[in-house]
């Protein structure tokens, strides 16, 4: 199930880039050719995260709550995964973090934005994608 958990919410995030809210945060790193926001309406940022034009790696920013880290094997799951359906010659890789339970008793859309908006702590960078994804304690 913890598995599926992680596929479900990492697809959830690949898909959405997470919210339109903020279309005017500059992450452009100074660079006005590298201009990229982090936060894209649905589907907006799909071409970046399958191809290598703009991006040639992917860092995925994981948050996990404390207790409930995935294992080994789903996170392996879920790099070959990632290898194998998108185009990323520079790699796919995984910045871990852990964060004390929000308490919620399932997590809704919002609720997960405003983690993402919390814990959130690498951004796009170059030619390396950054995409969050929360590993839940309980049912999305």
């Amino acid at each position: 199930m913890k598995k599926l958990n992680i596929f479900l919410i990492l697809s959830l995030f690949l898909a959405s880039a997470c919210s339109d809210e903020d279309q005017n945060n500059d992450n452009s790193n100074g660079n006005p050719d590298n201009q990229y926001y982090h936060q894209q309406s649905v589907g907006a940022s799909a071409e970046d995260m399958v191809s290598d034009e703009s991006f040639n790696s992917i860092i995925v920013d994981l948050v996990h709550v404390e207790g409930h880290a995935p294992s080994q094997e789903a996170l392996s799951t879920t790099e070959q995964f990632l290898n194998e359906t998108l185009e990323k010659p520079g790699g796919i890789s995984f910045s871990i973090s852990t964060i004390p339970s929000p308490g919620n008793e399932s997590y809704t859309v919002s609720d997960i934005a405003d983690i993402e908006k919390d814990y959130r702590t690498i951004t796009n960078d170059g030619d390396q994608l950054a995409v969050f994804a929360f590993y839940a304690d309980k049912h999305y």
